[in-house]
């Protein structure tokens, strides 16, 4: 499986437009040691993909910072994962 995103933004916003699901629009940041970047965005990818989450995503060894487009059906669960993350 790729962890990774393949699409341009117009392909994404033609995803969206096609889906017709209401959506909402996520910014947050967190500073925190992260000991491994590429493992974390991994997990998150692996998390957030299923959720149908779309955006982008920064991850440093000194925190996060992301900006994202999640299905409003899904946000109670993006949140609880995101809310279980122990930084």
């Amino acid at each position: 499986m790729q962890l990774y995103n393949k699409l341009s933004a117009e392909e994404r916003r033609e995803l969206i437009r096609a889906a017709g699901k209401e959506r909402l629009t996520i910014s947050f940041y967190q500073y925190h040691q992260i000991g491994n970047p590429q493992l974390f965005r991994d997990h998150l990818f692996l998390h957030w993909h299923p959720m149908d989450v779309l955006g982008r995503i920064y991850v440093a060894h000194e925190g996060i910072n992301a900006q994202l487009s999640v299905p409003g059906d899904r946000f109670e669960e993006f949140k609880s994962f995101v809310d279980s993350i122990d930084f």
